[in-house]
């Protein structure tokens, strides 16, 4: 006999809407992918309302964590040394407890898709608290 077993991470929550940046990265593996735990979720809105605030252009919120936390699988395998066209480095190690954001590349503000700057988004997530991995994306992650 067999039996299934559902593990799941205590304390994450949605990220709640706001005007000042935009949910992307859905897929039909991972329809809903921005949860993190409460110390993220108010650092993303806080920097976020930062960069608005100085470039009056809305970041596009990507990859945080699933529902249930664990492994943020994009390739759609359940395995995190596989590579896909969406991960060639493999699954987001990073994304399975809630305390990391992916950023896009652009932003949307009065003037359009504008490039987002990696350093100065990097300087808004330092002043939160948070690091910039290195890594190809731009990608915070928190202590929380």
């Amino acid at each position: 006999a067999e039996t299934g077993v559902t593990v799941r991470l205590s304390g994450l929550s949605s990220l709640s809407g706001s005007s000042y940046y935009r949910f992307t990265g859905q897929t039909s593996t991972h329809p809903d992918n921005h949860y993190g735990t409460l110390g993220t979720n108010t650092n993303v809105a806080l920097m976020a309302n930062d960069f608005y605030n100085q470039f009056k252009a809305t970041l596009g919120i990507n990859d945080m964590s699933l529902n249930l936390g664990g492994l943020f699988d994009i390739c759609g395998t359940w395995r995190v040394e596989d590579t896909c066209v969406n991960a060639p480095n493999g699954g987001h190690r990073s994304h399975r407890v809630g305390t990391s954001v992916d950023i896009d590349g652009t932003a949307v503000g009065t003037k359009g898709t504008e490039k987002v700057d990696k350093i100065r988004v990097g300087n808004i997530c330092n002043k939160y608290g948070g690091t910039l991995a290195n890594e190809g994306p731009i990608h915070c992650g928190f202590p929380n």
